[in-house]
């Protein structure tokens, strides 16, 4: 349903770029964060204070029965 674009695998606490909107695996965009500083999808500059959680894809994954990693 939801596959992160950096590990291509069912994302794990999805999470949000806050400047661009693109979303991911927590854990996949906070490295990518700390190597390329930029979003992977449209290099539009971001740090790790940009990342939100990704609160409806949440929802969705927990109604789809596809919840990964959610505290």
């Amino acid at each position: 349903v939801a596959q992160c674009s950096i590990c291509s695998d069912t994302m794990k606490q999805a999470s949000t770029v806050s400047g661009c909107g693109h979303t991911f695996c927590r854990s996949c965009i906070e490295e990518a964060l700390r190597v390329q500083g930029c979003c992977p999808e449209c290099l539009l500059p971001a740090w790790r204070r940009d990342i939100r959680d990704a609160r409806r894809l949440k929802g969705v994954l927990e109604v789809t029965g596809q919840v990964v990693g959610l505290k």
